[in-house]
């Protein structure tokens, strides 16, 4: 969700709004409208004082949905509370800015916070800790995703709520005419990955032809979220539970690694990664079979733009070794400035977003996440009117809570991962080869001083 309407400032002139036009958002305000003014969740809202709040967020889709769905929702219900919005730009600049904002005492009562970022600012003191605020407000937790929760604790106390959140790239979009097309079925909860490499050799047509090629699968390129279904499905991890050490190279690790280069380089089911055609420009001329993707993938690219050609859905991947699919969720949260000056109605307007009603439209247009309620995962509206939200709620209700280095250097320890492995994914190396020549990188990441931003 981007922001649109025209330049305005709150607390500042260093939080300035972009103007951007966003279809998804104008449709969810025509949903949100219809579904009325949502019920608080866990006790009744605190009448608040008159009020005036900033919610701060990153440029893009956050934006939009806030300015055109969310705030003019809160607005009917609290006409004492007056709330703007600033978007500061994306990451990873954003961050910098608001720990400059918190430094300069200067930043909004509202802060959107995703896991990337959120243990950096909390160990900083940028945010407010809420379960004191939500005991008065007599505000009950016992509806959230318990590690949607853990995954916004930093020390032991909880610093936002989980307002969207995913487990992992672990969905498999499949273009069921195209299996058909080569005798073969849908896939569905009983496929091993032998199953899948089986049925994406079948399909695969791979001349050398960038243009015309047909593809079996198209795995998630060299990333901690794209293989930890397969990593962790094995028994493995990338890391060790205190975040301190690299471990990925262990048996079960290395076979979950080795299994997807091989997609790529021994069984040449998969398009080139950094090739001429985006995959899903692939997926919708109908020449890729099946494509690792995340919660989002039913929307990307879509039907707008597979406009009938073919039947496709989606499921989960195979489970590994252990019988599971391995997965981690990632969180947007939003979070309370430690420095807000208006707390209470601060804490209102972050209740107020996670409630179903509010949060529906947003999560039906693709503009969002779901919540980590259950009352939004289990909606019955997500499960009917969603290409594929079904697949995905237990996992997302059983998912582990957000892991990183102990010092919070996980996008740089995500890059590293993909310039480790991507030579090998292209057949110039083995894994082995390129993780133990890149361990002292990793070793010296993982090394590092606390990520700080500033």
């Amino acid at each position: 969700m981007d922001s649109t309407g025209a330049p305005a400032t709150a607390r500042g002139s260093r939080l300035t709004r972009r103007g951007v036009t966003g279809r998804a958002a104008g449709s969810a305000v025509l949903a949100l409208a219809a579904c009325g003014a949502p019920d608080a969740g866990g006790g009744a809202q605190k009448t608040t004082a008159p009020a005036r709040i900033s919610v701060i967020t990153r440029g893009g889709g956050d934006g939009t949905g806030m300015e055109q769905v969310i705030i003019p929702a809160f607005a009917k219900q609290h006409e004492n509370i007056k709330v703007e919005h600033a978007s500061l730009g994306g990451e990873p600049d954003y961050w910098a800015k608001v720990v400059t904002g918190h430094l300069g005492k200067d930043l909004g009562d509202v802060v959107w916070a995703s896991n990337g970022g959120f243990s950096a600012l909390a160990s900083r003191g940028v945010m407010k800790e809420l379960e004191p605020l939500a005991r008065s407000d007599k505000y009950d937790f016992k509806d959230y995703v318990p590690a949607g929760l853990d995954s916004l604790r930093h020390e032991g106390k909880l610093f936002g709520l989980p307002w969207g959140g995913h487990p992992g790239y672990q969905g498999l979009l499949y273009n069921e005419d195209l299996l058909t097309k080569a005798g073969q079925k849908a896939p569905d909860a009983s496929w091993t990955w032998d199953k899948l490499t089986e049925v994406a050799k079948a399909v695969s047509r791979v001349n050398g032809d960038p243009n015309g090629d047909v593809y079996g699968f198209k795995p998630y390129p060299p990333d901690y979220l794209g293989q930890i279904g397969a990593v962790r499905g094995n028994g493995a991890d990338w890391l060790d539970k205190e975040g301190k050490k690299f471990i990925v190279s262990s048996p079960g690790g290395l076979a979950a690694l080795n299994m997807y280069r091989d997609f790529f380089v021994r069984h040449r089911v998969a398009p080139p990664l950094g090739g001429p055609v985006p995959d899903a420009d692939l997926f919708a001329q109908g020449r890729l079979a099946l494509w690792q993707q995340g919660y989002g993938g039913q929307f990307t690219p879509g039907e707008a733009k597979i406009a009938g050609k073919f039947k496709w859905g989606m499921v989960l991947l195979p489970k590994g070794t252990t019988g599971k699919v391995g997965s981690q969720l990632v969180v947007n949260g939003m979070t309370m400035w430690s420095g807000s000056k208006a707390p209470d109605a601060a804490w209102q307007f972050l209740r107020f977003i996670m409630e179903p009603d509010v949060q529906l439209p947003a999560i039906l247009s693709g503009a969002s996440r779901p919540g980590l309620r259950k009352s939004v995962l289990r909606h019955p509206k997500l499960a009917s009117d969603m290409k594929a939200h079904t697949p995905w709620v237990d996992l997302m209700e059983q998912a582990s809570a957000w892991h990183q280095p102990a010092n919070y250097r996980w996008a740089e320890l995500n890059t590293a991962i993909g310039q480790t492995l991507t030579p090998a994914w292209k057949g110039d190396t083995s894994n082995e080869q390129a993780l133990q020549q890149a361990m002292p990188n990793f070793d010296a990441i993982m090394a590092k001083a606390r990520e700080g931003f500033v």
